[in-house]
């Protein structure tokens, strides 16, 4: 969570946006209070990342990433592209079109 604090490239913000979230999915396996204290470390992993960015508040920023990942997953989809992998800071395509 804290390499939220890290300067990052806006495009990079995808990835950490999503590990974010995936880590506050995996809290619903724990009890409530452990839950709640891992959804405190969460909003302000977010609100780090968000005023790392340039943003004013976490809303706009996860308006701004919210976009940013229909616009590939859409753009992938709309190009029919046969596989298509978002990794760690780049997009791997295989395949051919047909």
């Amino acid at each position: 969570m804290s390499y939220s604090l890290v300067p990052l490239a806006e495009n990079e913000a995808l990835y950490c946006y999503e590990f974010i979230h995936e880590f506050l999915k995996e809290s619903r396996k724990f009890g409530a209070q452990r839950q709640q204290s891992e959804k405190v470390a969460a909003n302000i992993a977010l609100q780090n990342l968000a005023r790392n960015l340039g943003f004013a508040d976490v809303l706009r920023f996860s308006w701004r990433i919210e976009i940013r990942a229909v616009i590939v997953t859409e753009s992938a989809r709309l190009l029919k592209l046969p596989n298509v992998e978002v990794g760690d800071r780049f997009v791997k395509i295989e395949g051919t079109r047909g």
